[in-house]
C-alpha cells in the first residue's frame, strides 16, 4: 500500500465514525450543525497523521487525498441525514 493511500485510510475512518456518530446520538434538528464539527477534527486528524510521516515529498497529494475523502464521505452523510425522516 502507497504512502498516500496509509495516510488518508485513518482520515476516512475517523470520518466515518463521527458522522455516524452525529447521525446516531444528535438530534436530528442538529445534524447539520455538528457535521462542519466533525469535518473540523478531521482537518485536525489529518495533520496530526501528516506529523508522524517523515517524507515530505507528496505532502500536498496526502493532504488533499485524505480531506477530499472526508468531504465526499461527510456529503454522503449530510445526505443521508436530510433523507431520515422525521421523528
Amino acid at each position: 500500500m502507497n504512502l498516500l493511500l496509509r495516510s488518508a485510510l485513518p482520515v476516512w475512518a475517523v470520518t466515518l465514525l463521527g458522522a455516524a456518530a452525529v447521525l446516531v446520538f444528535v438530534p436530528r434538528a442538529d445534524h447539520l450543525v455538528f457535521m462542519p464539527i466533525v469535518l473540523g477534527a478531521v482537518l485536525v486528524v489529518t495533520f496530526a497523521v501528516q506529523l508522524l510521516i517523515p517524507v515530505r515529498r507528496g505532502f500536498v497529494d496526502r493532504v488533499s487525498a485524505s480531506v477530499g475523502g472526508a468531504v465526499v464521505l461527510l456529503l454522503l452523510a449530510t445526505a443521508i441525514a436530510l433523507l431520515l425522516p422525521a421523528a
